[in-house]
């Protein structure tokens, strides 16, 4: 019985870390193909922010030594936060809340009784003595 030989296989690391501890490109140009079809397959998942955001998340995670799972969820937890914030807007649109009012913003001149003076309702009570 004979068993296959298998030749073991490196993942490139972003690039090489300088002295100061900032990341350069990608070393090789295998380094920077991967690179470009990650920020690939991120476009094409539609996670663009994860894919605005690839280059500082990957930075951070050379000079913290974080490791890959804690890079991957910091990346995708800014496509999250971006997600629900693009969901929210759109909920608020689609629900066509009026504007606010203020009493600041109120036309006192348009009212029929002609009173400038804000609504009875905004002063207290007053009580007879």
């Amino acid at each position: 019985m004979t068993t296959p030989t298998t030749t073991p296989t490196t993942t490139p690391t972003t690039g090489s870390t300088s002295t100061d501890g900032t990341v350069a490109a990608p070393s090789t140009a295998t380094q920077a193909s991967l690179y470009q079809q990650l920020r690939g397959h991120l476009a094409a998942l539609k996670l663009h922010t994860a894919a605005e955001h690839l280059p500082a998340v990957l930075d951070h995670a050379v000079t913290e030594q974080l490791s890959l799972t804690a890079a991957l969820e910091r990346l995708l937890a800014l496509e999250v936060d971006a997600t629900e914030a693009r969901r929210l807007a759109g909920r608020l649109r689609f629900a066509s809340l009026p504007t606010p009012a203020t009493l600041e913003e109120f036309d006192y001149d348009a009212q029929p009784c002609g009173c400038r003076e804000p609504c009875r309702l905004t002063r207290p009570a007053r009580t007879h003595v």
